[in-house]
């Protein structure tokens, strides 16, 4: 090690070896102020010589810096920190690096923080440990002391403000000495490391105070203002941006226990701006605030923190706009490189040109710019266009301009290019899509190329380029966000207004481009193309105006039902005002035809969206009638009209109503030609041109009119007024003399007047009392129940069963009171239980259950005899399913079973006479155990028979579904006669009932029917021991 290098740390050392010294023997309070201090200053100066030596001998070496400048990436705004080994590293060993950390945390904890202001710098107890000293914290907290303005009233205080002044002076000095090219040393990259923020601390505290409380302050911070204010400036303009935001934030956004002053926060972010007015420094500052985000969650807080942080005007701008001027230019920068890279990624996909070496594109560094971009708009308009969406949009702006027109351009001269389109839209998308939506902005961008963007996108969608999503995805919003007025304003201009030395064609990398053709050969090429006999004339229209089928799906993609219907009712206007204006020139013939396949396509493509306001296209509808009837009385006048077209082929209908009325300045139209009459044609058209503005327009209008009342099921009565007007001009127009025209006009006649019929029949029963209105509801649902049925899917069928069920079961005026349609839904619900599907005839025999609830003396009869199997066409499944219906029917009754027991147990007896079919008798006996479980005493008059059968089927027949329903039978009367058993059951059958029970649980081969046996055995024996059992006189004992 060189000999002055070594004498200077021993000079160091012996200083630390005499700042511990002192440390160990001072009291809380240090003993001796001026010894603290004189230890600074030589601390101070043992660095300052040792930092001499460094940058000397790194002069002798001549090597080059260990840091190279930062280097920010263009794509991910984060810098790349170059990081070779120290130059000096050899010089200083570990405990030469200790040493000096241990001078540097001294000067730091007892010059720098004992001079700060409560609130200023960095707690100490949130800062590292010092690795050489150990100094008391408590000696350095901030106090109450320590706050102004009280401080500068303390002695003490103001002698630190001038130890604090020299060590920030000669701080700066060392870490931003240029005197060397290759001066950069280990102890400046210390300073720079950990020390940096507390150096802005002590800079910025003695610059406001020496400007603020300059009176008052010492007279060594006093005279030292101007070299405070240099090596600020200084430290600011030499020190690496990032170091720089990363000691600011820090101080800004440390929790400490004293807020920091607002003088001390304001001037943190005066430099903050300064440091990002620097090169590169939006880029740096975008990194380091959100170098801990997530591509896709970059917070809106902190987009907000980052706008402040920019949009904070420094103290040294004399104005905002001088500010303003300095970061516009880097914002245009960041948003150019975002957009550029996005291309190459083909984010478009209009390229798709690999090109490796290419940083990918930083989703949050593009939201952070473009948010920033958004908000530099709406705090200063003016230098935001200037600097940055002029650039964007004015590509397009200046093609539209009428300036082209006077150039000496040769048609197919480009202008927009293909690289230059997409751009603009890439930067669109970014501008208006990547953060919140900012309606200003976007009316500000779109709302002069809106109807230029319109035909690119209308171009794409006839073309193999990919630039119709981008544009949908602008356009769409747009018309979300703008008023009714605007969006019809902007959807008028996309339909009408032509730019006519504008034209779209392929780019040579297969996007679009936008080229220059003079009007003049445009008009030409229109008129050659309507006289030729090559193509279809509407195609012909369809490449001179935009497409109807791309404009009624953009329309549809809209998704705003009454902004299209206001715009076909303009549409309507348009076209009624052209053809009543009449005419023979072929720009005339030319905008009808394109309107009369504009409103036709609209009305096939979107027709309950435009029809959805059936007042406003009747009353439309009934004005261009009675123009036509006006018409027909005869020509009032021969004067000549000319059709209104503006400059831009955009129709002025005359007036201010909603149509054009005939008035007596209205010209005459040929009414031969419409073939309405034979009246004398106004002028003389163009033989070469067809015969246009006759029947086309009147049958359009009454498809019109059909096409209402076929969207609109239900019109209101303000609606109904002007249809009755629509059917006054029906019946005058049936007279025409045209077949065509009266064919139409009849059909819709037909069909007005079927649906004020309907209207009027609704209205009169909405006048009718409760009973009218009930009936009117019981027919509407009588209605939907037998839609319903007629149905081919299964479960609606049986919804429309659940409808007349509950008809039934409420009692429904319509049919509890009409036996024919009751007689109709019994019928109905006969044919339904034959049906195979479970879902119909389940739900089926509920409604036959329902029926014999309601009017079981009607219909129980009916269900009997289809039980007994006297109906002819009957299967047993049909017999099953009308016994189930009984058994719901005997369920339901309860105690009123008798008034109807009469009608169903002589049914159930003959089935079990004559029928041999084991299911049948089952079901029978099963109805009967339901009957004796509801209401025993109901079959009173058939016990005896009753208990016959069962006890003879128990003895002879071998069936065990039989046998298993005897016992419950005979289980279920001996249960409901307990109570009056010999009373009810005859003498005879006791016996036998008892012998047969003990029988079959003794003998049964079936467990089941065992059971029930044991069963009715322990119920017979209880009824016996109530009767047997005696109770003895009072006053006897029984004895065991």
């Amino acid at each position: 090690m060189a000999e002055p290098l070594a004498h200077r740390l021993e000079s160091a050392q012996n200083v630390l070896t005499d700042i511990q010294a002192f440390l160990k023997d001072s009291s809380v309070e240090p003993s001796d102020e001026n010894q603290s201090t004189a230890l600074v200053n030589r601390a101070l100066t043992s660095l300052e010589a040792l930092e001499t030596e460094l940058l000397r001998l790194a002069e002798e070496h001549s090597q080059p810096p260990p840091f190279s400048p930062t280097v920010v990436s263009s794509s991910t705004s984060r810098p790349v920190k170059s990081t070779p080994e120290s130059r000096d590293k050899e010089l200083l060993g570990i405990r030469d690096l200790k040493l000096v950390h241990s001078l540097l945390d001294f000067l730091v904890l007892q010059g720098v923080y004992p001079a700060l202001l409560a609130g200023v710098g960095i707690p100490l107890n949130r800062r590292m440990r010092s690795v050489g000293v150990a100094v008391d914290h408590s000696l350095t907290q901030a106090s109450p002391e320590t706050a102004l303005p009280g401080a500068l009233e303390n002695t003490e205080f103001l002698n630190r403000l001038s130890t604090l002044t020299d060590i920030a002076v000669r701080f700066t000095s060392m870490v931003t000495d240029s005197r060397s090219a290759h001066g950069f040393t280990t102890l400046r990259s210390i300073l720079q490391s950990r020390y940096l923020l507390d150096l802005y601390a002590a800079l910025i505290q003695l610059q406001y105070l020496a400007t603020v409380h300059l009176a008052q302050v010492p007279s060594e911070l006093a005279q030292n203002g101007d070299r405070l204010d240099s090596a600020l400036s200084h430290l600011i303009d030499n020190i690496d941006p990032f170091r720089s935001l990363e000691s600011l934030t820090t101080l800004l956004s440390v929790r400490s226990p004293v807020v920091p002053p607002a003088w001390f926060r304001s001037r943190c972010g005066q430099l903050l701006s300064r440091v990002i007015a620097r090169p590169q420094g939006i880029q740096i500052l975008i990194a380091f605030m959100l170098d801990d985000q997530d591509d896709t969650s970059v917070t809106p807080a902190r987009l907000e923190g980052l706008a402040r942080i920019v949009f904070a005007v420094p103290r040294q701008y004399h104005s905002r706009d001088t500010y303003y001027q300095v970061i516009a230019p880097q914002l245009h920068t960041l948003l150019t490189d975002n957009v550029n890279i996005s291309l190459r990624q083909n984010y478009l996909g209009a390229t798709r040109r690999n090109q490796p070496g290419k940083p990918p594109v930083d989703g949050k560094s593009v939201s952070a710019i473009t948010y920033l971009c958004s908000q530099f708009y709406h705090k200063s308009p003016q230098y935001a266009d200037r600097y940055i969406l002029d650039s964007i949009i004015t590509p397009f702006t200046r093609c539209l301009s009428n300036e082209v027109t006077k150039q000496s351009l040769q048609d197919g001269t480009t202008l927009v290019s293909e690289e230059s389109l997409q751009f603009s839209l890439q930067a669109l998308h970014f501008l208006l899509l990547t953060n919140d939506i900012s309606v200003a902005l976007f009316e500000h961008l779109l709302l002069p190329i809106a109807p230029l963007l319109y035909r690119i996108y209308d171009f794409s969608k006839s073309s193999p380029v990919t630039h119709e999503q981008p544009i949908l995805d602008i356009l769409l919003p747009l018309f979300r966000l703008t008023t009714q007025t605007t969006s019809l304003t902007l959807l008028k201009r996309m339909a009408f207004s032509r730019t006519e030395w504008v034209q779209c064609a392929p780019g040579p990398s297969g996007g679009v481009e936008l080229r220059y053709v003079s009007p003049e050969q445009n008009q030409n090429d229109g008129k050659s193309s309507l006289s030729s006999d090559n193509q279809p004339l509407l195609n012909q229209l369809l490449a001179a105006h935009l497409n109807p089928d791309t404009f009624a799906e953009f329309l549809r993609a809209l998704a705003q039902d009454r902004l299209v219907g206001d715009f076909f009712v303009i549409l309507l206007k348009e076209y009624t005002s052209l053809a009543s204006g009449g005419g023979g020139s072929s720009q005339w013939l030319e905008t009808s035809l394109f309107l009369m396949n504009l409103i036709a396509t609209l009305t096939e493509r979107l027709g309950p969206t435009i029809l959805g306001r059936p007042g406003q296209i009747l009353e439309f509808a009934n004005d261009t009638l009675e123009r036509w009837l006006l018409q027909a009385e005869g020509p009032k006048n021969n004067e000549p009209h000319v059709p209104r077209v503006t400059k831009d082929n955009r129709l002025e209908p005359e007036g201010s109503g909603l149509l054009h009325i005939v008035s007596d300045a209205e010209p005459d139209v040929g009414i031969a030609s419409s073939g309405l009459g034979e009246t004398t044609p106004m002028g003389e058209p163009d033989e070469s041109l067809p015969e246009l503005g006759g029947g086309e327009e009147l049958v359009l209008i009454l498809n019109l009119i059909s096409a209402v009342l076929t969207e609109n099921k239900t019109l209101l009565d303000d609606e109904v007024r002007r249809l009755e007007i629509t059917a006054r001009h029906l019946e005058l127009l049936k007279s025409l003399k045209n077949p065509a025209v009266q064919s139409v006009a009849t059909d819709t006649s037909v069909r007005v007047h079927a649906r004020l019929v309907r209207h009027s029949q609704k209205k009169a029963t909405g006048e009718q009392d409760e009973r009218a209105r009930s009936l009117n509801e019981s027919r509407e649902r009588y209605s939907q129940a037998m839609e319903a049925l007629e149905d081919d899917i299964v479960p609606i069928r049986a919804h429309g069963l659940i409808i007349l069920r509950d008809m039934i079961l409420s009692r429904d005026p319509l049919l509890h009171h009409d036996s024919v349609e009751l007689t109709h839904a019994f019928d109905l619900f006969i044919q339904m239980v034959k049906n195979e599907e479970s879902y119909l005839y389940l739900n089926a025999v509920k409604c036959l259950a329902a029926l014999t609830d309601t009017h079981g003396m009607i219909f129980i009869p009916r269900l009997t005899a289809l039980y007994q199997g006297t109906v002819k066409g009957t299967t047993l499944d049909h017999r099953l399913r009308a016994g189930e219906a009984l058994l719901q029917t005997v369920q339901r009754s309860g105690q009123v079973l008798g008034k109807y027991i009469h009608l169903i147990v002589p049914a159930l007896l003959r089935v079990l006479l004559d029928e041999p079919k084991v299911p049948l008798r089952s079901s029978a006996i099963s109805i009967l155990s339901v009957a004796a479980e509801t209401s025993v005493y109901t079959l009173q008059p058939w016990l005896q028979e009753i208990f016959d059968w069962m006890l003879q089927l128990l003895l002879l027949d071998k069936h065990v579904e039989l046998r298993r329903a005897a016992i419950v039978l005979l289980v279920m009367l001996l249960r409901g006669h307990s109570g009056d058993w010999f009373q009810a059951v005859p003498t005879g059958c006791i016996k036998e009932i008892y012998q047969a029970l003990k029988r079959i649980e003794a003998m049964d081969s079936d467990q089941l029917t065992r059971h029930h046996a044991r069963t009715g055995l322990d119920d017979l024996r209880n009824i016996l021991r109530d009767y047997v059992d005696v109770k003895p006189p009072s006053g006897i004992v029984m004895l065991n």
